[in-house]
């Protein structure tokens, strides 16, 4: 199941950052956003969390988490009006996803 993703440019192409958005909740459509966002800021800024990720030196559990929190930093520094409660507990539901997906 794919909710969302981001794509870098590359060989000359654009890149793309997509949300699917067919009957969802617009704060689930948000937190999605917010989160292939924070992996277009970590491409554009060069994080060392994300270059890591894309050579596999880095549990992909772990780049997960970090964007996560980066993304639920950023929908509050933006005042997005969700409930958070809500939205960290969906967080924590696909990171407990991720784990048990990669243990399957």
């Amino acid at each position: 199941l794919c909710l969302g993703f981001f794509q870098e440019p590359s060989n000359g192409k654009h890149g793309y950052l997509k949300v699917a958005t067919k009957r969802r909740k617009l704060s689930v459509v948000l937190a999605i956003l917010s989160h292939e966002y924070t992996h277009f800021l970590q491409w554009l800024n060069g994080d060392k969390v994300y270059k890591a990720h894309a050579i596999d030196k880095v549990d992909y559990n772990q780049f997960e988490r970090v964007t996560e929190k980066s993304a639920i930093s950023l929908m509050r520094k933006w005042k997005l009006p969700l409930n958070y409660f809500a939205v960290i507990n969906r967080s924590n539901a696909y990171l407990r996803w991720i784990l048990k997906f990669k243990n399957d």
